[in-house]
């Protein structure tokens, strides 16, 4: 991120996990919120924004909801980063992250160090895909279901978001394979008549 940051005076910057759905409108909900939160918020010091309101409210210690024109955010003291968003002064001063297997953990300390605090919106506008997580790999405790959009946005996916849900579900409850295993099947099924078919029924016309 700093070799991108030296090339070009962004007033904002970001990233993304690559296991992402987006929904159309994403970038626009997320910036009016976090461009609207940033300047009004009083209740707290706000830091980066994420689209993603994961489902793991308890262990990210979700600490309010506020209104905003644009819609309800959620503070929490941690985020699931399915996406992460600064102004480049703020990343400036917090740093970047730590490249090792607590880096969320890690940078949500920092974060509290400045008594700064994440956010997102209510209306998740992003998916994570997947009903594992690649993080299992070096979890002592595996979670059996990856996290997911706590209150996804229902309409305008460019795809049947039910019916991907549906499809995902449905192949990792048939199958007991370890997560190497999955995805070695997934890459010999791709050109499979099957798959395409399965997909046409999934992807909108």
């Amino acid at each position: 991120m700093q070799e991108v940051l030296s090339y070009a005076n962004f007033d904002i910057v970001g990233w993304s996990d690559p296991d992402a759905l987006y929904h159309p409108d994403w970038l626009k909900y997320t910036m009016d919120i976090f461009l609207w939160a940033k300047k009004n918020h009083r209740d707290h010091v706000l830091g980066p924004i994420t689209s993603f309101n994961s489902s793991d409210f308890v262990y990210h210690q979700v600490l309010g909801a506020y209104e905003s024109p644009y819609g309800e955010y959620i503070v929490k003291r941690q985020a699931g980063m399915l996406n992460y968003f600064y102004f480049r002064s703020d990343f400036e001063k917090f740093g970047s992250f730590i490249e090792n297997l607590e880096d969320e953990t890690d940078m949500t300390n920092r974060f509290e160090s400045f008594k700064v605090r994440n956010f997102c919106p209510d209306i998740s506008y992003i998916e994570h895909i997947g009903q594992e997580s690649v993080l299992n790999r070096w979890r002592p405790t595996k979670y059996k279901r990856a996290m997911f959009a706590l209150h996804p946005v229902e309409k305008g996916w460019f795809i049947d978001y039910k019916k991907f849900r549906k499809f995902e579900k449905e192949y990792y409850e048939k199958t007991t394979k370890s997560y190497e295993d999955k995805l070695l099947e997934i890459e010999k099924i791709k050109n499979t008549s099957l798959f395409k078919k399965i997909i046409q029924s999934i992807f909108k016309n």
